[in-house]
């Protein structure tokens, strides 16, 4: 993706904890139990994602 499409609102870097508080049969991802956390990312951002191509029609 070009940079110059990017734009960047927010960024952080930092602690954070991970927990899966309700199970679910459809996306069981509770069945994985977390070892360790090295840390968390979270960010804003606008881009524009390039054309692709549709695998499946619903």
């Amino acid at each position: 993706m070009p940079a110059s499409d990017r734009v960047t609102h927010e960024a952080l870097t930092g602690l954070a904890a991970l927990s899966f508080d309700t199970a679910s049969s459809l996306d069981p991802w509770h069945a994985l139990s977390v070892r360790r956390v090295l840390g968390g990312t979270y960010s804003r951002a606008d881009f524009t994602l390039p054309h692709g191509r549709v695998l499946r029609r619903y």
